[in-house]
């Protein structure tokens, strides 16, 4: 007879992740032409917390930097004869005089941020995660970058605009500010844009009442996507792909959502979108316990929740044994709850 003792079917990306990879290295420049991915990238830096800098205009460059940063006030002072040629957007990540800078998204208020002078701010929650949607669009950059530098690092200030040939990235700042705004293309309807990270970040991420969750594990052959909030519209830091599975910290309300931490507890957030995983994570029962073991007599599959359609944690030949935990009854069906891996893992058999 065989003994079931098993890792994880899936590898644990939670323990294989570090901090992202960042992008490019100061002086780098991206020429990038695919027009599926210049449209992503557009997308990302548009739907960010930016402050107008200049009149409105479909000339557009947007700016990831920080509000510390001396480059990225260099930037901001060699730039003021320029702001009735192209509209600067300024994207402030993580950094003391942020939350201003997204709260009253001026020129005036990136301005008084690189001196020091930064407000304070009505909402300070609100301004917080308009912050840390921006520190994400950071990481969704990096994460686009990817197929083109893995550089050790991520230049304030970086530069993103739409040229002839694609999108246009500049690491750091540029030697021609006059032959950058040359290149910047027009983009009609762009010049009254509404960010949708002002709506993404107008609340906070409410979540289902806490109880300990399975990992999400992800099967499939295309990848899923991490959101830098729950909705579709929000900038994608990363991909799972099959055969990986993560650690899910909660589960959005009244969503299809689930939430992560692949960054770890001081990482950012992510959300991925997962219907099954999300209705049977509400699934209510009640397990009455139960013990010794149990023995496969046919070939079984191991469910992730007493539901014929929850997903397929293992599928184990006759001869196994198991550590059974419970017992439960749904829906005229009984199940056993057995230990599934070493970490603890709990899944379900139907009998």
């Amino acid at each position: 007879m065989r003994h079931l003792v098993l890792f994880a079917g899936f590898l644990i990306l939670f323990a294989s992740l570090s901090l992202p990879v960042k992008a490019l290295d100061r002086g780098r420049q991206l020429q990038i032409t695919d027009a599926a991915q210049s449209s992503a990238l557009l997308g990302t830096v548009e739907n960010a917390i930016w402050a107008a800098d200049g009149k409105a205009s479909d000339k557009v460059i947007y700016v990831i930097y920080s509000t510390e940063c001396g480059w990225s006030q260099k930037l901001f002072n060699d730039t003021r004869h320029l702001t009735d040629q192209v509209q600067l957007r300024w994207i402030p990540v993580a950094a003391r005089q942020a939350p201003a800078v997204v709260t009253d998204r001026t020129a005036d208020a990136v301005a008084a941020a690189f001196s020091g002078k930064a407000g304070q701010v009505a909402d300070g929650a609100k301004a917080q995660r308009a912050v840390q949607y921006n520190n994400a669009v950071m990481t969704s950059t990096t994460y686009q970058f990817r197929p083109y530098a893995q550089d050790r690092t991520f230049a304030f200030p970086t530069l993103i605009y739409k040229t002839a040939a694609g999108v246009k990235v500049i690491a750091g700042n540029p030697a021609d500010l006059n032959a950058v705004v040359a290149e910047v293309q027009r983009q009609a309807g762009k010049s009254e844009l509404t960010p949708a990270g002002l709506t993404m970040t107008a609340n906070p991420v409410l979540l289902d009442k806490k109880k300990k969750l399975a990992p999400f594990g992800h099967n499939l052959p295309q990848p899923v996507k991490l959101y830098a909030a729950p909705s579709e519209q929000a900038a994608v830091v990363e991909e799972l792909a099959q055969g990986f599975q993560m650690d899910v910290t909660g589960t959005v309300k009244d969503s299809d959502w689930l939430e992560t931490q692949p960054w770890g507890p001081k990482g950012i957030s992510a959300y991925i979108k997962a219907a099954d995983y999300v209705r049977f994570s509400r699934l209510e029962f009640q397990v009455k316990r139960a013990g010794g073991n149990l023995v496969t007599k046919n070939t079984v599959q191991i469910r992730t929740h007493p539901d014929a359609q929850a997903p397929i944690l293992d599928t184990l030949q006759p001869g196994f044994e198991l550590s059974r935990s419970g017992e439960v009854e749904l829906n005229g069906q009984i199940w056993d709850e057995v230990i599934v891996y070493t970490d603890g893992t709990k899944g379900y058999i139907a009998r």
